[in-house]
């Protein structure tokens, strides 16, 4: 019994640890990226990467915004831009301002000072989106925990990353701490388990054999059996436990069955809850010539936060929606409840812009919410006469563009935060043209950042290499068969997240 309550405290610890960092991670991933929108892309452009263009205007400019972001918050230790080079591993510094602390003796890097990024696999992954470290790193200037986003100039290229470093060093210490202290609970639990072993094994054999038999009448149901052991040490007062355990039993028994009624009450309003948030999301795709349209949510308790919608809309156009609500469980759900009726009602106002239906629906998130809970979005408004796709992101994945005729491969990139954290927010359009042939899937970040045994995440490029392998089928059967792919992907990890996708196929 002891050594069991000290690993189940020991797994405790270990779920609480990685949960914290992994929500540090996603925190990270989502400042840096909002970050990047204070960059004047023109004037890092103009940056050269030699020592003396410290002096320049531009860098000094560029500079005083990465401050004003570091000072944001007291955890921030270093803000900086960084540019990658031909060479493997290789980035190369753009703006890196005055150390923040005074007591630091490492000077901050000049423009064109090259780094080694062999040992931060996350940073060399930022050209393609945000991304955090996995574990803690350690160079010259000490030891981080790390976020990283891409800059991206007007054609949509990346140029550079923004990096944030927060000091890990009290993140380092509770790691260690936890092991040491479970290290020391085992140690101690093993040596009082043997020395209490001794002791029963010497003094108690015979009062034993009669719990034995008293547990051998309980398990046959005998609850008037009583257990007489004489004496007033530890086994007899055990003996006396035994026989008011059985009396108690009864009563116990009795308010187990109640206790089990309750659960299964509390279960099947979970059912109901889950049945009517499922309600809200659309029964059937829209029937759009030309266009083949499928989408799914799969939650990962019995309500989640993601969800998506087809909004009709005038002169045939169609809103298409996907979105993810911090958190899970049942505060998300309400969030999403509310998010989607938002968003709902503002997009069908007649000749609202994109633009105006998001910024609405924030400032009444803004106003109805008192939880700090925000939401990422992928809004977009299809044409089926232009074959036209408006959209905006508001900080959620970028969608994967195919075209299965051709091979080009894209992903729907746009600048623009959250919903739900600021009243006055800055979100830009983006606008295509689909093609015949082109497949486009919207989806959460439960999918790229789903993990196998191994810890490793599906990623992009996993997402990715499965629409090429099932390119040829409906748009169901596509996301069907991904799905399915992600399950066989993770194995018996269970996913932490929500998952929900949206294919869209052009005939």
């Amino acid at each position: 019994m002891l050594f069991a309550g000290t690993l189940n405290n020991f797994l405790i610890y270990r779920y609480s640890l990685i949960s914290q960092f992994s929500q540090l991670r996603n925190e990270l991933m989502i400042i840096a990226q909002t970050a990047t929108i204070k960059i004047d892309v023109e004037d890092l452009i103009k940056i050269p990467l030699v020592p003396e263009a410290i002096n320049t205007p531009e860098y000094k400019k560029i500079e005083k915004t990465l401050i004003e972001i570091r000072d944001i918050s007291s955890e921030f230790s270093y803000v900086y831009l960084m540019t990658k080079t031909g060479k493997e591993n290789i980035f190369k510094f753009i703006v890196d301002p005055e150390n923040k602390f005074k007591s630091d003796i490492t000077r901050h890097a000049l423009p064109g000072e090259e780094y080694d990024a062999k040992e931060f696999p996350e940073m060399k992954n930022a050209i393609y989106g945000p991304s955090a470290d996995r574990k803690l790193g350690m160079d010259k200037w000490g030891r981080f925990l790390s976020g990283y986003a891409p800059i991206l100039d007007k054609n949509k290229n990346p140029i550079a990353i923004l990096g944030i470093d927060i000091r890990a060093n009290d993140v380092y210490n509770m790691q260690r701490s936890i092991r040491y202290r479970a290290i020391l609970v085992l140690l101690l639990g093993t040596a009082l388990s043997i020395t209490l072993a001794m002791m029963i094994s010497n003094r108690v054999t015979r009062p034993i054999e009669k719990l034995v038999e008293g547990t051998r009448q309980i398990a046959r149901g005998n609850l008037d059996y009583r257990v007489e052991i004489k004496g007033d040490d530890e086994i007899a007062e055990l003996g006396n436990s035994f026989t008011k355990m059985s009396s108690d039993l009864k009563v116990y028994i009795d308010e187990l069955q109640k206790a089990t009624a309750e659960k299964e009450r509390i279960l099947k309003e979970l059912d109901i809850a889950k049945d009517i948030q499922q309600s809200f999301l659309p029964a059937t795709p829209p029937g759009i010539k030309r266009f083949d349209i499928y989408a799914a949510n799969f939650p990962a308790r019995e309500v989640g936060g993601d969800f998506y919608d087809f909004i009709p809309l005038e002169n045939e156009e169609w809103a298409l929606v996907i979105a993810d609500v911090s958190g899970k469980g049942m505060p998300a759900a309400l969030f999403m409840a509310l998010s989607r009726t938002s968003i709902r009602a503002n997009a069908r106002i007649p000749k609202n812009s994109i633009t105006e239906v998001i910024k609405q629906a924030n400032i009444l998130l803004l106003e109805e919410s008192r939880t700090n809970m925000f939401i990422t979005l992928f809004y977009a408004i299809l044409n089926p006469v232009t074959f036209s796709l408006k959209y905006i992101n508001a900080g959620h994945n970028p969608p994967l563009l195919m075209n299965t005729e051709t091979g080009e491969t894209s992903l729907l990139k746009a600048k623009g935060i959250p919903l739900g954290l600021f009243y006055d927010i800055e979100i830009p359009e983006g606008e295509i043209t689909l093609k015949k042939n082109d497949i486009l899937v919207l989806y959460t970040d439960g999918v790229t950042e789903t993990l196998n045994k191994k810890g490793e995440e599906l990623g992009v490029k996993g997402l990715f290499n499965m629409i090429l392998k099932y390119k040829t089928l409906t748009s169901k059967e596509i996301l069907e068969n991904i799905h399915n792919d992600i399950h066989a992907f993770s194995g018996t990890t269970a996913n932490s997240d929500d998952l929900t996708m949206m294919v869209i196929k052009v005939f």
